[in-house]
């Protein structure tokens, strides 16, 4: 049985084990322009360092094509997706 979670700030519903988590800052960024829907966001501490971060979670389905372009752009990869689509360097 799949656990859903209200999101406090948001107030939409949302699976944990169907999101990702992003902290990278211009990552964020570069999701919301591409209109990538955040279910939730909240403070957390960074695991290394114990530094203040916000976390956004989106959902992984939904975001597999702007995640692919994030990484083309970033580092020149090509992707290809699980619903078949390629995206070339």
């Amino acid at each position: 049985m799949k656990t859903i979670i209200k999101s406090d700030t948001t107030g939409k519903e949302y699976c944990p084990s169907e999101c990702v988590r992003l902290v990278n800052m211009k990552q964020i960024a570069f999701y919301l322009k591409h209109g990538v829907k955040v279910y939730d966001f909240y403070s957390s501490n960074d695991f290394k360092t114990g530094e203040p971060i916000v976390v956004f979670m989106v959902n992984k389905k939904e975001s597999e094509e702007v995640y692919a372009k994030w990484m083309e752009r970033r580092n020149g990869w090509c992707i290809k997706t699980s619903c078949g689509r390629l995206y070339f360097c």
